[in-house]
């Protein structure tokens, strides 16, 4: 009878954890939840990173189309600019007449890499030609990113 009571007592006293367990255990679980939140913060950043890095891209050149109907159809500026919306995208944009001409006949032309292809317009003969270096700037949410291009336009 006696081992019984000792068996008892051996069970009352290992029926619970101590305070010192219990905060311990806490502590684990909160560095465990701290942990997982932090990862999942940066997996967040990472995919809304990489959405801004394909979008942008992705609608640059359709910009750019707008762009250049733009100043296709301009006559006698020498500066144009402007900004809109494509996709939920927002843009701004100038455009800067860099040089005038005529288009060298192709026998003419110099086709090294960096070699003109205008001469200067003087009025006689062809079409007049106009160059222009064009920027514009892309932003999508906390992303802008800048690009630039030259665009050749001319006017019947």
């Amino acid at each position: 009878m006696q081992s019984v009571m000792q068996s008892n007592k051996n069970i009352k006293r290992q029926n619970g954890f101590t305070l010192i367990e219990v905060l311990i255990a806490a502590l684990i679980m909160f560095l465990v939840i701290v942990t997982m939140m932090s990862i999942y913060q940066g997996a967040m950043l990472s995919s809304q990173k990489a959405t801004s890095a394909l979008v942008l891209p992705q609608n640059a050149m359709q910009v750019r189309t707008l762009i250049t109907e733009q100043i296709r159809v301009s006559k006698g500026q020498s500066q144009l600019s402007g900004s809109g919306q494509v996709n939920g995208i927002g843009f701004e944009w100038f455009a800067e007449k860099v040089a005038a001409g005529r288009p060298l006949h192709p026998n003419n032309i110099d086709w090294r890499v960096g070699a003109g292809f205008l001469v200067p317009y003087e009025g006689v003969g062809g079409v007049p030609v106009y160059l222009w270096d064009v920027y514009f700037t892309l932003s999508y949410r906390d992303t802008e990113r800048r690009y630039e291009f030259s665009e050749l336009s001319w006017h019947l």
